[in-house]
């Protein structure tokens, strides 16, 4: 089984509902556990941004990290994505990520 980090912005700002898309794609991301970014070998980063500032990127030195998705708003990895998408985004790219990686 893949592990995930995951890790939510401050919520300052949220155009998405952070939670409810976390819920799903738990939902969705079969094969995949998710935690906190302090545990040791994870296969994969998820970080969840309420807008397109991403504050957490810089304030953890993120952007270099293999293997990271971001959700900025909506936009998933740069990419504008609806609402109601992003879920289902995120999980087939945590999936196709950490089964590449396994």
């Amino acid at each position: 089984m893949a592990t995930v980090g995951v890790k939510f912005c401050g919520g300052c700002n949220p155009s998405i509902d952070r939670t409810m898309i976390f819920r799903e794609i738990r939902d969705l991301a079969g094969g995949v556990t998710f935690t906190g970014l302090a545990d040791k070998g994870l296969d994969a980063l998820l970080l969840i941004c309420g807008c397109s500032i991403v504050c957490p990127v810089e304030q953890l030195g993120l952007r270099s990290r293999p293997r990271l998705v971001v959700v900025a708003g909506q936009t998933v990895n740069g990419r504008d994505v609806p609402e109601g998408f992003i879920a289902q985004v995120v999980a087939e790219k945590l999936v196709n990520l950490t089964r590449s990686h396994s």
